[in-house]
């Protein structure tokens, strides 16, 4: 039993040695490809930021004015998630088609970067409203 146990330490030494003396594997992508994934979320990312500034949720009077809009686009398909918006102060001509434009952008960033998601379905939530604001009430 003496002799097993220094073997048993030796052996333990030089696995954890080994271990950690190992390189981290190295992405398997080109630093252009990289770049290309960095700047097509970018434009993801702007077309976002311009469908949250069209969306108007502010200053409605009545809950019938208010609306809700599919945001987006997942990796299995369907949108990400949705937003509320007033029809009497959002130009909906133009937030639909930004939200167009997201939607395509987004698919072909998905396509190209083999993006997966949950493939949950989400169905529209009904819209509602507090102090003036439309919200995202309930899912239907």
């Amino acid at each position: 039993m003496r002799r097993r146990a220094p073997s048993i330490a030796i052996i333990a030494a030089l696995s954890l040695a080994l271990a950690c003396s190992k390189q981290q594997p190295v992405s398997s992508e080109s630093p252009r490809a990289i770049a290309s994934a960095n700047s097509d979320s970018a434009a993801v990312a702007r077309l976002y930021d311009d469908v949250r500034t069209l969306a108007r949720s502010d200053d409605c009077s009545a809950t019938a004015d208010c609306r809700v809009a599919p945001v987006g686009a997942k990796g299995c398909g369907g949108p990400k998630y949705y937003i509320a918006y007033c029809a009497r102060t959002t130009d909906s001509a133009a937030l639909f088609r930004k939200l167009g434009e997201l939607e395509a952008a987004e698919k072909a960033y998905n396509r190209a970067h083999n993006v997966i998601s949950d493939c949950s379905m989400m169905l529209p939530p009904q819209p509602g409203m507090t102090a003036g604001r439309c919200t995202l009430g309930a899912g239907r």
